[in-house]
């Protein structure tokens, strides 16, 4: 978002100039929010932040003066050492927390905490690169262009997956610094965006490496929910047992250690003794400005040390150099591509898909065309609520009756109904069974209830079996309560969505009627005419894999008989990308026939449907029936 300099003030003391990028600056409601939000960070006097000392502007450009703050980032210090000593890792964890407690009193959001956003100094954490963020709201580029400001593996599911950033999102970031430090690796693990943030949203984290002293309090912050998050005061209470700043203030003084020795500021040159940035330069002849040298950007008379990336705001050799003549040199800035028009682009695509588009200032920007959120995809409080109850359902058809107290589904949330029902199944005495959920679909969402199709694996000794259920699920009380759990059979009849219900979105609903309409093409098969049976689903089948697909199909029905398929559910794999490109969905369908002129039993099978966007019309790239037995 702009370019760092390193420089002195007129007693020689040094600072840090960050100047705002052209494009940015060129927008009024940005440099309007801009001041309002720098007038707030102005305001925020923790001890473990950098704090911003002035801001104004140079030649059209916005600036924000901070103090300079001499030490290694986070980042470089877990990369470079590996995981915090004990006692620093708690005063990380302190000063972490204080300078939230104050950004946030400010009515400041940081938006991009990160391991390079926080500085190891002598004296203990500061927290950079706070007060500018929530500006770029006012550019209008949220809607336009749907910039997320954030960092992967680092923003809370929330910024990714909806666009919303607020103080909670700061705590979610805390935590996983904490943890980071702690263990000297991410706490999702690696992976791509999507993979990290399915993990967020699923609370798959791992602590094993953080003190227990500090294992649970870090993992409320890592609730995939905002609102069960504590807020930073919550966290220094915790941590301090007082949420005083001078309490929080003599923990870290008495416990830090990992700060590098203190640097002795540079010595500016006599000849380059600046006056403020916002001051008046006296008359003096200037040459035609260099367009895009960063030192020119400044008047005659401002003194300037390095120009620099923030990479360059750490110990190193400081030099002096004249703004009106020099450098030839600029810092490192990349450039987004030229946006790419697509019919329907979503944040949590183009995250995956095109990854960073620009990177200024240590923050990175993710540029979207579009809405925060794809209409293909689930949203993400489905995406958790269809997850949880295909735990839910693990647990109630895992079981080990050979001590009754082990019984894995006691504390398993259902409503009364199901209890009562499954206290009722009849199991052999010693029977033990483990099962597992191996693929869902998302059928129906909101109004208080959803309903999934899943696939599961069921286990006992050395046998295994597949079978296939539609559940649906209920909110109790605040969660969600595994209501059913039924077999796909016969006569089961499609499932009909709650009022007010949000899933399918109308977008998702024109997909599924396409996909429904090929299946039961591709279903319905005369065995006797296979010549016409191909030709009735050439149009909706793509010429790659699905072609294997329908001829072990066509094999499988036989010459001698005749099938009738009826899709009877649809749903999207929750943890699998959707967008205007591909689409993986679920299907129940019955299936009717007849084989030697008899009719055969019915049955309803599940099936995996994969679906490919080609030049703008939706095709079938696989479509394979699941095994049941």
């Amino acid at each position: 978002m702009g370019v760092v300099y390193l420089a002195l003030d007129t007693e020689g003391r040094p600072l840090a100039i960050k100047v705002i990028r052209r494009e940015f600056a060129a927008d009024p409601a940005f440099r309007a929010r801009f001041t309002t939000e720098v007038a707030n960070a102005r305001r925020v006097a923790s001890f473990c932040t950098a704090r911003v000392l002035d801001h104004g502007e140079s030649g059209g450009l916005p600036y924000l003066v901070t103090e300079f703050v001499e030490g290694q980032s986070l980042e470089d210090y877990v990369r470079a050492r590996g995981a915090f000593p004990a006692e620093s890792l708690r005063a990380l964890a302190v000063g972490m927390a204080a300078a939230l407690r104050a950004i946030h009193a400010a009515r400041l959001v940081h938006r991009d905490l990160k391991p390079a956003n926080v500085l190891l100094s002598p004296t203990g954490p500061r927290v950079i690169d706070f007060g500018i963020a929530r500006a770029l709201d006012a550019t209008g580029r949220q809607t336009a262009t749907g910039i997320v400001l954030g960092s992967p593996g680092w923003m809370a599911p929330e910024q990714l997956f909806e666009g919303r950033s607020d103080t909670a999102a700061d705590v979610f970031a805390w935590g996983t610094l904490v943890a980071f430090a702690a263990g000297g690796r991410h706490p999702y693990g690696t992976g791509n965006v999507m993979v990290l943030a399915t993990r967020a949203y699923q609370g798959e984290y791992d602590l094993s490496r953080v003190p227990e002293d500090l294992r649970d309090l870090v993992a409320t912050t890592l609730d995939p929910s905002p609102a069960r998050r504590p807020s930073a005061a919550d966290l220094l209470l915790a941590l301090v047992g007082r949420g005083d700043e001078q309490s929080a203030q003599s923990q870290v003084t008495r416990m830090w250690t990992v700060g590098p020795p203190p640097v002795a500021p540079p010595d500016p040159s006599p000849a380059t003794q600046s006056q403020p940035l916002d001051q008046a330069s006296p008359p003096a002849a200037q040459p035609p400005p260099v367009e895009e040298a960063p030192a020119t950007r400044f008047q005659p008379g401002d003194q300037l040390l390095i120009p620099a990336s923030a990479e360059l705001l750490r110990p190193g050799p400081v030099a002096t150099l004249d703004p009106r003549t020099a450098p030839t040199q600029a810092p490192v800035e990349v450039e987004p591509p030229p946006p790419q028009r697509t019919r329907r682009t979503l944040a949590l695509a183009i995250v995956a898909l095109l990854g960073v588009l620009a990177v200024a200032g240590g923050t990175v920007t993710w540029a979207v065309l579009g809405r925060f959120h794809d209409p293909l995809q689930p949203v993400p409080e489905a995406v958790s609520a269809s997850q949880e109850m295909s735990a839910a359902v693990s647990a109630v058809l895992s079981y080990d009756y050979r001590d009754a107290a082990s019984v894995k589904d006691a504390n398993t949330p259902m409503t009364e109904r199901l209890r009562s029902s499954l206290a009722g199944r009849k199991v052999k005495p010693g029977a033990v069974q483990s099962a597992e959920v191996t693929q869902t679909g998302l059928v129906s969402f909101g109004g208080g209830r959803l309903a999934t199709l899943v696939s599961v694996k069921a286990s006992s000794g050395k046998r295994a079996k597949m079978f296939h259920a539609r559940l649906s699920a209920v909110q109790e009380s605040g969660r969600w309560a595994l209501d059913t759990i039924d077999t796909l059979a016969v006569n089961m009849k499609p499932f009909e969505p709650a009022p007010g219900a949000n899933w399918p979105t109308a977008d998702a609903a024109k997909v599924w009627a396409w996909a429904r309409d090929c299946i039961t093409k591709f279903t319905n098969t005369d065995g006797a005419d296979i010549p016409a049976h191909k030709s009735a689903v050439a149009g909706c089948l793509t010429t790659t894999g699905v072609q294997t697909d329908l001829t072990a199909w066509e094999k499988a029905v036989g010459p001698a008989a005749t099938v009738n398929g009826v899709v009877l559910d649809l749903g999207s794999d929750p943890l699998v990308k959707a967008d205007d490109k591909s689409v993986r969905l679920l299907a129940s369908v019955l299936i009717t026939g007849t084989s030697h002129g008899k009719a055969t039993k019915a049955k309803v099978l599940l099936f995996s449907a994969e679906l490919k966007s080609v030049d703008g019309d939706w095709k079938v790239e696989r479509l394979r029936r699941l095994p049941d037995a």
